[in-house]
């Protein structure tokens, strides 16, 4: 299907009660789950679990409505799997952007996303289940490295 690519809360803008998506330079071909997972896992914008589970549904509910080749739980658990995968990749290369505009480029605006976006990765790629050795550096070196970025961040915001 094509895809925005990044389509995300701050490219969708409201204008006289009309949508606009808006940087879709970018756009391809891609997996039906790329942009929802995008946007689901926007880093930018804190969605309770239960609300992305809920949207998902309908999601799913709305192709199953329009293409009988989605009616079928099967797809529906394939549809999830591919969602979780690119969710993953979608915070992964959204924290590789954030640290790369901070460490290289001297632009410090995308770095307070960086800890949401690798909390919600550590969540999926906990939940897949694959990827041992992603996850055995998410245990020894991201965790304690967001919890140290928590205590100067908290500390910061004392003084």
């Amino acid at each position: 299907v094509l895809t925005h690519r990044d389509f995300h809360s701050r490219n969708l803008m409201l204008y006289r009660d009309r949508l606009y998506i808006i940087d879709h330079q970018d756009a391809r071909l891609g997996p039906p789950s790329y942009d929802l997972a995008s946007l689901l896992g926007d880093p930018y914008v804190e969605l309770e679990d239960a609300l992305v589970e809920e949207l998902i549904e309908f999601f799913l509910k709305e192709k199953a409505r329009v293409d009988a080749g989605w009616r079928s739980a099967e797809r529906w658990a394939t549809f999830r799997q591919e969602f979780d995968l690119m969710s993953l990749q979608r915070l992964l290369k959204a924290t590789g952007t954030y640290a790369y505009q901070a460490a290289v480029l001297g632009n410090p605006v995308y770095a307070p996303y960086i800890p949401r976006a690798l909390q919600r990765a550590a969540r999926v790629l906990f939940r897949l289940g694959r990827f041992p050795a992603l996850r055995e550096t998410f245990e020894e070196i991201i965790a304690p490295a967001l919890l140290e970025w928590e205590r100067v961040a908290t500390e910061a915001n004392r003084q």
